[in-house]
């Protein structure tokens, strides 16, 4: 029976760039029958965790995932463009879940780059079958509508 699901448990702390790499092998090897994924990084990084979408893209190859979960301890930065870009390489996801633990904002001049509402909405547009979705601190500012 092919591969479906496959679930990491990072053990130790480990720089961005290693778990980047191992996110590439894992684009590079996983047979194109996987459904699931799911990283669970229970220690603090090493250094700045960076942008989540640097971490990730390597995977968003996998086109046919349903299922992607990350359970880290300190979320990397990450705004609507990379919940746009998610979304569009994703588009047969059931669920996603990225819960925020110790969130770590990056301040760009006034503004905190976190996800708003437009995330919410990138993934009702691209995402149809999409029944859960857990994400960090959403950004209401402004008007909805």
């Amino acid at each position: 029976m092919p591969l479906e699901t496959l679930s990491v448990n990072v053990a130790k702390p480990t720089r961005p760039n290693k778990i980047r790499r191992l996110f590439a092998a894992i684009a590079s090897y996983a047979p194109h029958t996987l459904r699931a994924f799911s990283l669970k990084y229970a220690e603090e990084p090493r250094q700045e965790p960076g942008r989540f979408i640097d971490m990730v893209r390597p995977l968003l190859s996998l086109s046919l995932l349903k299922s992607v979960e990350f359970s880290v301890v300190d979320l990397p930065h990450i705004n609507d463009e990379d919940i746009l870009e998610i979304a569009i390489a994703w588009t047969s996801l059931q669920v996603f879940r990225l819960p925020a633990g110790k969130v770590s904002w990056r301040r760009m001049g006034n503004d905190t780059e976190r996800p708003t509402h437009r995330a919410l909405m990138y993934f009702a547009m691209h995402c149809p079958n999409l029944e859960t979705l857990v994400l960090p601190d959403i950004a209401f500012e402004g008007s909805l509508f």
